[in-house]
């Protein structure tokens, strides 16, 4: 099960250094599912809400990851301190 893990986490990195933004995304919205999914089990749905998860999941895919590359960007760059 490690090596599995190991290979996930050397292809995550590779992915990440190909393809920044892409990658960023596909892991926020993954991440952004995840939550809300374990969200909704904790508060006692019985079925998972698929409309609600897609609705966290889709602006976090394609807008939270580009105002986070952005301000990484920026904080390069030093127009954040």
């Amino acid at each position: 099960m490690s090596e599995v893990a190991a290979m996930a986490g050397q292809a995550y990195m590779r992915q990440l250094s190909k393809h920044p933004l892409r990658t960023k995304a596909i892991t926020s919205g993954v991440l952004a599912g995840c939550s809300d999914a374990v969200a909704q089990k904790i508060s006692g749905v019985k079925r998972l809400q698929l409309r609600r998860l897609l609705l966290i999941m889709v602006p976090s895919l394609s807008l939270l990851s580009h105002f986070s590359c952005l301000f990484a960007i920026c904080r390069s760059t030093h127009y954040i301190s």
